[in-house]
Order: structure tokens, then C-alpha cells, then sequence
């Protein structure tokens, strides 16, 4: 919901970089971010997961070269972000390897 909503609201326009700010979290060896449920939510009870295959899929749709992350003072999981990050800069199959 959030990357949608993102692109929505920018109305087209082309993004050089995003930064996002959020939670980290681990799904075994994969890494994610964490989201509220909807942009406009406080309620952090039910966190959505970003993985690395949406959120490239984001980056290219908007036409971002660079992703940049920054944990809150309480992330959940610092090797989720730095697993994500890790796991963008890797394209195709490669990534399997």
C-alpha cells in the first residue's frame, strides 16, 4: 500500500532516490522493511512486510537509482534493513547464487 500510495502521489513524476525510514525485519535469511498498514495509520500493531522483489519493482517503476535506509532509535531488526539493501543490488538471477 505504501509504494503505491508513493506513486500516487507524486503523479508521475520521476524519483532520482528514495530514503525510507523503517523497521527492519528478518524472514529467515531474506531481510524486509516494515510499513504501518496505510500511509495515514498510527497503528503499528500490524506492520506490512517490504520485501527486495517489491520494492525494486517500485524503484523502477519511479525511476530511482538509489534506496536509502534509516532505522528508528528502536528498529526491530538491523540485519532485515541490511539484508533488503543487500538484496537490491543484485539484478536477475544472480541473486540465487
Amino acid at each position: 500500500l505504501w509504494l503505491r500510495w508513493m506513486r500516487q502521489t507524486m503523479g508521475g513524476r520521476a524519483f532520482d532516490a528514495v530514503h525510507f525510514i523503517a523497521h527492519g525485519y528478518a524472514l529467515g535469511t531474506a531481510g524486509a522493511m516494515l510499513t504501518t498498514s496505510t500511509p495515514t495509520s498510527l497503528d503499528r500493531l500490524y506492520p506490512q512486510k517490504v520485501q527486495a522483489g517489491e520494492l525494486r519493482t517500485f524503484l523502477t517503476h519511479v525511476g530511482a537509482d538509489i534506496a536509502g535506509f534509516t532505522t528508528p532509535f528502536d528498529n526491530y531488526s538491523d540485519y532485515g534493513l541490511l539484508k533488503i539493501a543487500d538484496e537490491l543490488t543484485y539484478v536477475g538471477e544472480d541473486h540465487k547464487k
